[in-house]
């Protein structure tokens, strides 16, 4: 993942993430450049740019050269982690590594007393579950304990003494669409 932005128009911003494919070692194989293959249209202009150098390498088409300081290579600090995390959209190929302690990730861990009121207040609203009116309808319907007919009818005044039958007159609720009645206008059914 990138954490600077090298070329914003070319889709190089910080939280760019792109496939780490070459490093590229100095004299005490420390890394120098690392190199990240991007997506199709991400980078394609720093792709022109170390294109001959890459070749004269042996590096891929492709791939793009970025410098040590613009990568993170090792751990996130805490605000890397939300702009990391915000862009996963899978968890497949997600990894959270943690060498040392425990394998847990930890989210909000600073408890100062405004985040300690707000964690016991959710901690309590957690446990009060309320009931809505739509939530009744939809149990009841799906318990068969109510019918619902919705009817689409295009002039309810032609087609009123057809809502007479069985199937409507079983319905618990009627929704009926009409477009062709003024607001003052009443039929009887």
């Amino acid at each position: 993942m990138i954490t600077a932005n090298i070329d914003v128009a070319g889709g190089l911003a910080n939280g760019a993430v792109g496939k780490l494919s070459h490093f590229e070692l100095d004299d005490q194989n420390r890394v120098l450049r690392v190199w990240l293959l991007f997506p199709n249209g991400v980078g394609v202009k720093a792709r022109g740019k170390v294109a001959g150098y890459a070749n004269a390498k042996g590096i891929g088409r492709g791939m793009v050269t970025i410098n040590r300081r613009s990568a993170t290579l090792g751990t996130f600090t805490e605000p890397l982690v939300y702009v990391a995390i915000s862009r996963v959209t899978a968890q497949e190929g997600l990894h959270i590594v943690h060498t040392d302690g425990p394998h847990h990730f930890y989210h909000g861990r600073r408890s100062n007393e405004a985040m300690l009121l707000l964690r016991n207040k959710f901690a309590r609203l957690s446990t009060v579950h309320l009931t809505t009116t739509d939530q009744i309808m939809i149990n009841k319907m799906n318990g068969g304990d109510m019918v619902l007919f919705s009817l689409n009818c295009q002039s309810l005044r032609a087609h009123a003494r057809d809502l007479r039958g069985n199937i409507v007159q079983k319905a618990h609720i009627l929704m009926l669409s009409e477009t062709w009645l003024r607001n003052e206008e009443l039929v009887e059914m």
